[in-house]
């Protein structure tokens, strides 16, 4: 026996929609989305229906592919159609409470995990990490021509600073090749004249004395000439005897001036070069005065291509390096290492999380010419990234000038180590932060220690910023539409377009002009809805 059925008479609306099963979007809220199909006033609803599941009974030929329905102030989806008899259908309905309470999900305030507003800073866990890496470097030139590998000689002297000569005396000086080439010769040279002098008469002597002693050995084999031979004789002993003087007079002399040399230079000119070392960079010598004569000690020497006094001892210089992102979101930080590699300094790792948002590095360095020593300060903005330093002096060995290089170099060379050593657990700290709950990066390992004294000249010429990244699985921006991307804040619900899911949301209770008192069940399947991801339409 067929069931009973409610001869009420009521009015529904069919409506055809292509609105999807997640959305809060209603024939009202867009009817552009919907059709009206028609209006029926001789309706009935089948026995033991209810509000949320009803089944009516509709006097018509055939379903006409109507889908959604409106009734008792709620939408509902058509689950099925039966055909009853002849002109009599039967249609079975469930409850769309995504458009039968949007009002009341609009009004409703909860923490947003997702939606779809453009996000660049949240990044989204739910997108793999590719293992493949992209690189892409920038770069920049390095202060005081670098690059050009010319450099430049300095010498640093102690000399008589009561020349009168224009000789240049106690200081730092920027020297030319040939000028080192030529240093100390000068002395050498006067000592070495003197002494071929004095053997130049010694030889002379020694003839004269030959001759003395030839012509008297021929008196006794020629007596008829003893008196012409032994004036001979005598002339060529007085001759020897005057050369004799003369060479042991030079000698005296050379003694006497090896003698003034050591009481005025110290010993050797030499020694009163203190330091003499090559740097890489071109310094420059505008406004340095120019002297062509050294003073060491005191002697002075004439010097191949003159000098420059070098009276300013620090230079300052500043770089900048831009950073090459390869993303415009979140992945700059999350899938992104940055590599800064500044020569004579090394490899830096900088952390993302500190530069994102910027263009670009500021490098600001110092160089000081009277030790060599070199210097940067790596900032972005007002935060200082790390301070680093470098001797860059290769020793050019004159004398004894370098005698104690090696020791110097060792221990600028463990502080710098100690400097770098500090940074690079800061930095891998850091590292790990970000990383925290997110698919982490491997940092490349940085340089521990400068490398200079000459090592790191030819390691490269210019500064380099690189960026490591690796892409994702797939393109956050095209999450957008289709499951949104990260949002993690409260928000309320009518200020969101598109795809929402919430954590724990509860519908907003209040009541809402034409919409229906939601029952306990239609409350839970929102909430439900609302967790796993709604589209507010």
């Amino acid at each position: 026996m067929p069931g009973r059925y409610w001869y009420i008479i009521m009015t529904i609306k069919l409506y055809r929609t292509t609105k999807r099963r997640n959305s809060t979007a209603t024939p009202t809220s867009k009817p552009a989305l919907f059709e009206l199909r028609t209006t029926l006033t001789d309706v009935r609803m089948k026995d033991e229906s209810n509000v949320l599941t009803p089944s009516f009974l509709l006097n018509m030929q055939g379903h006409d592919g109507s889908n959604f329905i409106e009734a008792f102030g709620r939408f509902y989806w058509v689950r099925d159609v039966v055909l009853v008899r002849a002109n009599l259908i039967q249609i079975n309905c469930i409850i769309d409470v995504l458009g039968s309470y949007r009002g009341h999900i609009l009004n409703t305030q909860a923490f947003v995990l997702f939606d779809s507003t453009a996000n660049s800073e949240l990044p989204d866990r739910r997108l793999g990490v590719k293992t493949s890496a992209t690189y892409s470097t920038a770069t920049a030139d390095m202060p005081w021509n670098f690059a050009s590998g010319l450099g430049t000689n300095l010498i640093c002297v102690a000399g008589n600073g009561k020349n009168t000569d224009g000789a240049g005396s106690t200081g730092v000086y920027a020297i030319t090749r040939s000028g080192i080439d030529d240093l100390g010769f000068q002395i050498q040279d006067l000592l070495e004249e003197v002494n071929d002098q004095a053997e130049a008469y010694g030889q002379v002597y020694d003839d004269y004395v030959q001759q003395a002693q030839s012509e008297l050995a021929a008196i006794v084999t020629d007596p008829q000439r003893m008196i012409p031979h032994a004036i001979v004789g005598i002339g060529y002993f007085n001759a020897a005897i005057a050369y004799g003087f003369k060479a042991f007079f030079i000698e005296g002399l050379k003694n006497l001036w090896q003698a003034i040399v050591k009481l005025f230079t110290g010993g050797d000119a030499l020694k009163n070069i203190r330091a003499a070392y090559w740097l890489p960079f071109i310094v420059p010598k505008d406004g340095m005065p120019y002297v062509s004569k050294l003073a060491l000690g005191g002697f002075v020497e004439e010097i191949q291509g003159g000098l420059n006094k070098m009276i300013q001892p620090i230079y300052p210089q500043t770089a900048t390096v831009s950073i090459p992102w390869q993303f415009t979101d979140w992945r700059n930080v999350a899938c992104t290492e940055i590599q800064l590699y500044i020569p004579l300094i090394g490899n830096i790792s900088i952390p993302a999380s500190a530069v994102k948002g910027h263009n670009s590095l500021t490098l600001y360095f110092s160089l000081n010419i009277y030790s060599g020593l070199f210097s940067v300060r790596i900032m972005c903005g007002d935060a200082t990234l790390g301070t680093f330093g470098v001797d860059s002096k290769m020793p050019i060995m004159i004398g004894d000038s370098n005698v104690n290089a090696g020791a110097v170099l060792n221990t600028i060379a463990a502080g710098a180590a100690a400097i770098a050593t500090s940074g690079a657990a800061a930095i891998a700290a850091t590292g790990a932060a970000i990383a925290s709950g997110f698919e982490s990066l491997t940092p490349v390992n940085t340089t521990v220690g400068g490398i200079g004294g000459g090592a790191g000249n030819s390691l490269g010429s210019t500064i380099q910023c690189t960026t490591i990244a690796h892409g994702t699985s797939q393109e956050p921006s095209a999450l957008l539409p289709i499951i949104g991307t990260p949002t993690n804040q409260l928000k309320t619900l009518s200020n969101i377009s598109g795809y929402c899911q919430t954590m724990d949301a509860h519908m907003n209770m209040a009541a809402v002009t034409g919409e229906s008192w939601p029952t306990e069940g239609e409350v839970t399947e929102v909430d439900n809805y609302l967790n796993s991801g709604v589209y507010i339409e």
